[in-house]
């Protein structure tokens, strides 16, 4: 338990959240190379290489030479995964590198400041068409008749719920037409009780403790706006931060990135399944031909060679040794050849000036480049039938596409 910005007068009390994660990306770096449904060549030379440990049936003489291309491998995989989140991180830095107008106490006035210095318990002055740096309850608008109030705003909430109609937000009732100027929100006293960060967007509960103006009043999710949505028909609206950072419930409701396979990339792990298959059975069938041989020439008896191996044994060690032998069926630079190819397709993607927004100074960005190959590719559609149908069957004719050209 933190008690927020003490000495302002505007307290809050809630729970502390860390990021934690920053040491774990090796970890699941590695674990998204050796997974075995989208990066099994991957783990079929770890294999091999642990196989070319045992001397009996190694053909390298019990040195696993497969980890030096291996290990090439990973770390060229692992420079192009740093350079695709060198953007994400670069888009992150400008989100928090935003300005917005945070209230001075000591001055009464509006001070600039960045996204990530606002605290919990700072009043923030949002303007018309603004972004929201963190969740809010509002304690004042722009009123169009001021001997008149409504405390009433209203916000886009389409990056949260994808709905682009607006949503109307309002003060707290006891607070409408209170909180005027800068004079008398520098008076606002009191304190915050509330839930815990949670990711129910259409949910909040709390308590604001104002006994200058009414005592205690409850909050509801229509007092609130949170990160990520926008004010819209209003001039202006000034909020008491109540969550940021991570607690934000924009963040909380945020899912763990699935990972994505594109269709070549499982094409190739099944064609790469089937090279499999055939390495197994030239392996199987060298393993039976070394046992015929062995048998019909009565190996046994050629002292000099001290063979003293049974058939079963003989049969094992010489499939593993084929094995390992034609081990390169597989070729090991397949992934970095397909990485490589996504990264310049990106940059392409990138620098195409026919995909480049100038009044925004806007390229197109790639932010995944696994899946690169699927775009311009239709595997769904989605359509609806109008009137009334004697048979309710839908065929598809044809697809006619306009590439302007």
């Amino acid at each position: 338990m933190q008690k927020a910005a003490p000495g302002t007068g505007l307290q809050l009390i809630f729970w502390m959240s860390s990021d934690g994660v920053s040491g774990q990306n090796v970890a699941i770096f590695l674990l998204e190379e050796f997974n075995p449904k989208t990066k099994i060549a991957n783990c079929y030379f770890l294999l091999i290489a642990a196989l070319q440990c045992i001397r009996v049936i190694s053909n390298t003489g019990g040195y696993p030479t497969v980890l030096i291309p291996l290990t090439g491998v990973l770390v060229i995989a692992g420079v192009l995964k740093v350079l695709e989140d060198i953007e994400r991180h670069k888009a992150d830095t400008k989100a928090n590198s935003s300005v917005t107008e945070v209230f001075d106490r000591n001055t009464k006035t509006f001070v600039p400041k960045l996204w990530s210095e606002i605290v919990v318990g700072d009043f923030v002055r949002i303007k018309s068409r603004e972004p929201i740096p963190a969740d809010l309850v509002v304690v004042s608008t722009w009123e169009p008749n001021p001997e008149s109030p409504k405390g009433a705003c209203y916000v886009e909430t389409k990056s949260l719920d994808g709905e682009t109609n607006l949503k109307h937000r309002s003060i707290p009732a006891s607070l409408i037409g209170k909180v005027t100027d800068n004079e008398s929100l520098a008076q606002l006293r009191g304190w915050v009780r509330m839930e815990h960060p949670n990711n129910l967007i259409d949910s909040f509960t709390g308590v604001l403790e104002c006994d200058q103006f009414g005592g205690k009043m409850a909050l509801q999710p229509v007092n609130v706006v949170l990160r990520g949505c926008v004010l819209r028909s209003t001039e202006y609206i000034v909020g008491l931060v109540v969550n940021t950072g991570h607690d934000v419930k924009v963040m909380q409701s945020k899912l763990e990135a699935k990972l994505k396979s594109s269709f070549l990339e499982v094409s190739a792990t099944t064609q790469i399944v089937r090279v499999f298959a055939l390495l197994f059975c030239l392996a199987f069938l060298g393993a039976i031909g070394s046992v015929i041989t062995n048998s019909v020439r009565d190996i046994d008896s050629w002292t000099y060679l001290k063979y003293r191996r049974s058939l079963g044994e003989t049969f094992v060690i010489q499939f593993f040794y084929y094995l390992l032998l034609h081990a390169t069926f597989v070729p090991v630079s397949l992934y970095v050849s397909m990485a490589f190819v996504r990264f310049f397709q990106s940059r392409f993607i990138w620098f195409d000036l026919d995909l480049y927004y100038e009044p925004l100074d806007a390229p197109a960005i790639v932010r995944t480049m696994t899946l690169c190959e699927e775009l311009g590719q239709v595997s769904h559609i989605f359509s609806d039938k109008t009137g009334t149908l004697t048979c309710n069957v839908m065929n598809y004719r044809k697809t006619d596409v306009d590439l302007g050209r």
